[in-house]
Parts: C-alpha cells; sequence; structure tokens
C-alpha cells in the first residue's frame, strides 16, 4: 500500500507545529479540559466497555454531545500498575482526567486523521445538520514519574462540526505517525516515542527505520478506520442503554 507523503523537512515541522492556529495538542491539554474551556462542565455518557471496546459520548450541561468516543483496547490486556485507573475508567469516569488525578502524564501518538459519513443518531447527538465529521485515530500512552511507559488503548475522537470542521489541514497531515507495534519493531522504544512527542524531536521522522515503519503502519491504520466505520453503523445514541 503507498504511503501519502508530505513536506516534512524539520524546518517546515518546525513552522507548523509552533504556529498559533489551533491544533490537537499532544501533550499539554486533555481534550475534555479544551472542550471545557469551550462548552463549560464536560460528563462522560458511557455506552459500552468491555475488554476490546470503550463506547462514549462527552457531553456538555444541555445534553449536547460534544464529542463521540471509541476506545480500542489491546489484545493483551492492560498492566496490573494501571487496574485501578481502567477500574475507574470502566464506572464511566474520563479516561484522560482519571490518568491524570492518579499522577501520570498522558500522551498521544496521531495514526490518522479521516473525515467520515455522519450516521442519523450522531447528527441528533450532536444537535446539528451536517453530513459529514472529522475524526482522528491516536494512541493513547501514560507514565508517572520515571516509570515505563503505559499504552492504554488506541482512542478514535469523532468531533461536531461547530467545533472542528470536516477538513483536514496541513498540521493534521504532519501529526500523523506509525504505530506503536511498527517503531517497535523498527528498534524504537517506547521512551523514545515519549520524547519525541514532549520534546518536539521532529528530526526523528527523517530516520529510515521511522519511514520503514510509516509504511508498515499502513495495514493496521485501515484496520482502525474500517472500525470506525463498524462501530458508527450500529445505534449509539444518547438515549441508548450503557453496558457494561
Amino acid at each position: 500500500m503507498d504511503v501519502e507523503m508530505v513536506d516534512c523537512s524539520v524546518e517546515r515541522l518546525e513552522k507548523l507545529m509552533s504556529s498559533p492556529t489551533r491544533h490537537f495538542n499532544l501533550t499539554r491539554w486533555l481534550h475534555t479540559d479544551v472542550l471545557e474551556d469551550e462548552y463549560g462542565p464536560i460528563q462522560i455518557r458511557l455506552l459500552h466497555h468491555d475488554r476490546e471496546l470503550r463506547v462514549a459520548h462527552l457531553i456538555d450541561r444541555e445534553d449536547i454531545s460534544r464529542t463521540f468516543a471509541i476506545t480500542l483496547f489491546p489484545a493483551e490486556g492492560h498492566s496490573s500498575s494501571i487496574v485501578e485507573v481502567n477500574r475507574k475508567i470502566k464506572n464511566g469516569e474520563p479516561l484522560g482526567k482519571t490518568f491524570r488525578d492518579s499522577g501520570y502524564e498522558v500522551r498521544k501518538n496521531v495514526l490518522k486523521v479521516l473525515i467520515i459519513k455522519q450516521p442519523q443518531w450522531l447528527t441528533s447527538a450532536f444537535r446539528d445538520r451536517q453530513t459529514y465529521a472529522k475524526a482522528r485515530i491516536s494512541e493513547f500512552l501514560a507514565r508517572k514519574g520515571s516509570d515505563r511507559v503505559e499504552f492504554y488503548g488506541t482512542v478514535i475522537e469523532v468531533y461536531p462540526n461547530r467545533f472542528c470542521p470536516p477538513k483536514i489541514s496541513s498540521t493534521d497531515k504532519l501529526q500523523e505517525t506509525p504505530t506503536i507495534k511498527a517503531l517497535l519493531k523498527h528498534g524504537f522504544q517506547l521512551n523514545d516515542l515519549w520524547n519525541c512527542i514532549t520534546n518536539a524531536q521532529l528530526h526523528l521522522r527523517q530516520d529510515t527505520r521511522y519511514i520503514k515503519a510509516l509504511r508498515e503502519s499502513q495495514q493496521d491504520i485501515l484496520h482502525f478506520s474500517q472500525k470506525v466505520h463498524e462501530v458508527l453503523s450500529q445505534n449509539w445514541s444518547l438515549s441508548s442503554n450503557s453496558t457494561d
């Protein structure tokens, strides 16, 4: 499968990533922080959470969904060190805030930004009349102090048009990276990825191992994209009954 290549010069990357234009924050703010800055208090309407999949709406005080969130969990499960954090999340606590309140820092490894056709139940939840919506697929990483980096899951966020119009920007494309699995296969460590996201070590993108990992990631990224459409084909309206 061919990989879409963009201008990845270090100079261009640094210019775009430091621009004042609002883009998906990889380190400092959680997505819930951004929503609360825009709309006030945000609550989680948890519809499903099992060993494989979590589905939730992030809703404001008017019961409007401000983001539809899907989390795909790793087949091998989670390490014992985050069992308690995961229990709270399964009980309906927000994902990022629960990690942060438990003393973790979080990072997001963006895999793909895409435009999806919005099903009617999601249009109703967003209270808009749009046909298409923007979605972002990212891998959620967490670390407490100097402990090892934990991979919690692959998170897909679908945004209403009023918050994030269905357009893919240059910055969106430049934030796209290989999967953790592919990076590890080609000799990178989770700490390498963590530091790359934290310190914007953009020169790593010119490493031949990184380019190989990017190409090898495409099949998994295609799978995640297909999973988005599979989940959206079901009815996850705000009135749906929650499941365990």
